[in-house]
C-alpha cells in the first residue's frame, strides 16, 4: 500500500473518531425514572435500564423516586441537567409526572412511559404496557402447538379493547380467539368450567389472563386438574403459572423491553401530531412445562427449545 492509500485510511479512522466524539460531548441525555421498590420487582426496573442504557447513544440517568421524594426535586434534577427525553417506568412514577404541573420544566423534554398496565383511551402519555402483543403471542403459540386453531378466552369489561385486537390479529395466523365476557368473578368461574367441559384437545387452547385479573388460586386450581385429567392445553399470561402445570406462559424480556422504549422514544420524536401512542410489548418470551408437554404427548427437540426463554423443569441437557 502507498502512503496515499495509507494517509487516507488514516484519515477516515481520524474523521469517524471526531464524528464520535462530537456525537457524545453534544449528545442529550436521557433520563429514567423510576420507584424506589423491593426485590424481586426492583430488579425489574435494573433490567429495563440496562437496556435503555446500552440501546441509547447519548448520556442515560436514572433518578429513583424515594417514598418521600417530593415533585420539586424531579423538577430541579431535571432543569440541572441536560435532558433531551425521559422515560417514565411504572405506574407510580407516572402519576408523579403526571401530577406536575404543565410548566414543570423550563423546556419539556419528550416523555414516554414504559411497564405500566393502562388501557389505550385512558393514557395521558404515550406508552409501552407489559401487555403482550398478539401477534408475537400468536406466532409464539404455533411453535408450542402448531395444532392449534381456537382460542379460548374469558375476560372482563376492561379487557375488552385486547380481546377485540387480539380478535383480529389472531385470524392473521389462521387462529379462531373466542371471547367469552363475564360480568364478575362469579360468572367468570363458570365460563371457566364450560370451556373446558366443551374443548376439543386437538385443536382448543385455554388462555387464562390474557390482560388484567387472574383467576383466583382456587378456580385456577380447578382449572389446571380439569385440563391435566383431560389432556387438555392450558397458557397463561402469569409466569408462576407455568409452574403449577399450565403448558407455557408469556412474560417480558425486561433487558429487550428497555431496547424497545429507546426504539420508540426515538419514533415519538417524529409524531408531529402529538398523538398519545400506546402500544402492546414485543418484548416477550416464553416459560415451558415440559412434564406438562410430555403429558399432552408434545415432543420439543433441542432445536425447538432454544425458542424458550425458561423450561420448567430445568433439562438436564441444556
Amino acid at each position: 500500500m502507498n502512503c496515499l492509500g495509507v494517509f487516507k485510511i488514516k484519515s477516515m479512522v481520524i474523521t469517524s473518531g471526531l464524528m464520535l466524539f462530537c456525537q457524545l460531548l453534544f449528545a442529550e441525555g436521557l433520563a429514567v425514572v423510576y420507584p424506589e421498590i423491593r426485590e424481586p420487582y426492583r430488579q425489574i426496573f435494573l433490567n429495563i435500564y440496562q437496556g435503555i442504557e446500552t440501546s441509547y447513544d447519548g448520556p442515560v440517568s436514572a433518578y429513583i423516586l424515594e417514598k418521600d421524594s417530593k415533585p420539586e426535586a424531579l423538577i430541579s434534577w431535571v432543569n440541572t441537567h441536560k435532558i433531551n427525553g425521559i422515560i417514565v417506568l411504572g405506574n407510580r412514577s407516572m402519576r408523579v409526572v403526571l401530577s406536575l404541573p404543565s410548566s414543570y420544566l423550563t423546556y419539556k423534554p419528550l416523555t414516554i412511559v414504559g411497564a405500566v398496565l393502562i388501557q389505550p383511551d385512558s393514557a395521558k402519555l404515550s406508552a409501552i404496557t407489559l401487555v403482550p402483543e398478539p401477534n408475537v403471542i400468536f406466532k409464539r403459540l404455533l411453535n408450542v402447538l402448531p395444532k392449534a386453531k381456537h382460542v379460548h378466552v374469558v375476560y372482563r369489561q376492561e379487557n375488552t379493547w385486547f380481546v377485540d385486537d387480539s380478535i383480529k390479529k389472531a385470524a392473521n395466523h389462521g387462529i379462531t380467539l373466542l371471547g367469552h365476557k363475564a360480568e364478575n368473578a362469579r360468572e367468570m368461574a363458570y365460563l371457566y368450567r364450560q370451556i373446558l367441559s366443551d374443548m376439543d384437545p386437538t385443536r382448543d387452547v385455554l388462555w387464562i389472563a390474557p390482560y388484567g385479573r387472574s383467576p383466583d388460586k382456587t378456580v385456577l386450581k380447578v382449572i389446571l386438574q380439569k385440563a391435566w385429567e383431560n389432556k387438555l392445553p392450558v397458557i397463561s399470561s402469569s409466569l408462576a403459572d407455568v409452574k403449577r402445570g399450565a403448558l407455557f406462559s408469556f412474560y417480558t424480556n425486561n433487558v429487550e423491553m428497555g431496547q424497545e422504549l429507546v426504539a420508540f422514544w426515538k419514533n415519538e420524536q417524529k409524531n408531529l401530531s402529538k398523538k398519545i401512542n400506546v402500544f402492546p410489548t414485543k418484548s416477550v418470551e416464553v416459560a415451558v412445562n415440559l412434564r406438562t408437554a410430555d403429558h399432552l404427548n408434545l415432543y420439543y427437540s433441542k432445536k425447538d427449545r432454544l425458542e424458550f426463554g425458561l423450561m420448567y423443569p430445568a433439562p438436564l441437557d441444556r
